[in-house]
């Protein structure tokens, strides 16, 4: 007897997680990660760590967190890694 289940279990189920993740990334990441977006010293910090956390005070949390970490963060976005010509590649090689 000869069935296609193969075609599910090994693609169809696989490419349909990997779209998932895909529009989760895209719609639903709304911040780089706070160690990024205070080593870029950007705008949004306080906006993005009264979002996520919830401290009464956004200076707090951001001293715990330049005190953990080193200062060799590299510059490049999410977005800019996923989409930009430089990145693209080598992101996307390295996520599949």
């Amino acid at each position: 007897m000869n069935t296609d289940i193969w075609r599910v279990i090994c693609v169809y189920i696989p490419v349909g997680i990997f779209c998932l993740e895909l529009i989760g990334f895209i719609l639903i990441l709304k911040y780089d990660t706070i160690k990024h977006l205070i080593n870029n010293k950007s705008p949004i910090v306080s906006k993005a760590v009264l979002d996520i956390y919830s401290y009464e005070s956004e200076n707090t949390l951001v001293n715990e967190i330049q005190k953990s970490f080193a200062k060799d963060s590299s510059k490049v976005t999410a977005r800019e890694a996923l989409f930009d010509p430089y990145y693209r590649k080598a992101t996307w090689v390295n996520i599949g």
